[in-house]
């Protein structure tokens, strides 16, 4: 069916987990260079300590992301039954954030 992308991100510097805006600024272009096509997106951010929740649903399904600056750490999910540049997304992400740690797994559904 697809491949599911589960991202966690660690020892993050708090600032990039709390600006939402800056951070979907960056994702929507890095999705659609990589061949994945933006069908709609939901957003919330959350009261201190100003985490956030965001959510594209593409065309091969789906890309989300929560972050808890609280504990410098996001996951970030992506699951795609197409044919875009998944792992290129994933490694964008990972440069965006500049965790000191992070753990990718993959998983075939």
């Amino acid at each position: 069916m697809g491949k599911h992308y589960l991202l966690n991100v660690f020892a993050v510097e708090s600032l990039l987990l709390l600006e939402m805006d800056t951070f979907v600024d960056f994702i929507n272009p890095t999705l659609t260079d990589c061949f994945a096509s933006i069908l709609g997106e939901s957003k919330h951010k959350f009261p201190r300590p100003g985490g956030y929740t965001y959510m594209a649903l593409l065309s091969t399904s789906h890309f989300s992301i929560h972050t808890w600056p609280e504990h410098s750490s996001a996951a970030i999910d992506l699951f795609t039954c197409g044919d875009i540049e998944a792992e290129e997304i994933m490694r964008y992400v990972i440069k965006y954030f500049n965790p000191v740690n992070y753990d990718l797994k993959v998983i075939t559904r």
